[in-house]
């Protein structure tokens, strides 16, 4: 095993541990149910997600349009988001042969598109706020920085809701996150 390998299992390792202990806090208030409902009435989508993705499983810590159970990272289409900072968005998941083959997508609920923006805590990528509907659309890129947006307002919902967190997340606009994450991709 090379050294990067090495830094990438450590790294996954950290991630998914921070994600399934968000998910490990139950009470967020109504505040992750309220962007999620909110986000799935501005997109006009019958099913909108707010997840996170811990080692084996994606958790939902808001759903509208689906009932929240965990499923297998692996056919988790959320994990795609999480590798990157910028909003993935897949017009049609029959079509993208990450998805085309996924159970989701060949059964029921029939998805053909999906829309993340990936959710930021500690610096690490846990989860995203998703769009997915049953049929083939895309997003102008309006329409991307909003989600991108609504994300980064959901991961300062976990931040606040942490009792011993002093990260300076806090007190960055959105104007001030764009910037940063904009110079850690350059």
């Amino acid at each position: 095993m090379t050294a990067t390998t090495r830094f990438k299992a450590y790294a996954e390792e950290i991630r998914s541990h921070v994600a399934e202990r968000l998910n490990a806090q139950k009470d967020y208030g109504i505040s992750l149910d309220a962007i999620t409902q909110f986000t799935a009435m501005e997109y006009e989508v019958p099913i909108a997600l707010l997840t996170l993705i811990g080692k084996t499983h994606q958790y939902f810590k808001a759903a509208v349009g689906v009932t929240p159970e965990p499923v297998p990272v692996e056919v988790s289409f959320c994990r795609h988001t999480i590798q990157s900072n910028e909003v993935l968005v897949i017009p049609d998941t029959q079509l993208d042969p990450r998805f085309q083959d996924n159970p989701f997508v060949t059964g029921e609920p029939h998805l053909r598109f999906y829309a993340g923006a990936p959710i930021l805590h500690e610096g690490l990528r846990v989860g995203s706020l998703c769009l997915l509907d049953t049929r083939p659309r895309t997003l102008t890129a309006r329409q991307a920085e909003n989600l991108a947006y609504r994300a980064y307002f959901a991961a300062g919902i976990f931040e606040y809701q942490q009792p011993t967190c002093t990260q300076p997340f806090r007190r960055l606009t959105f104007e001030q996150w764009r910037a940063a994450r904009q110079n850690a991709l350059s």
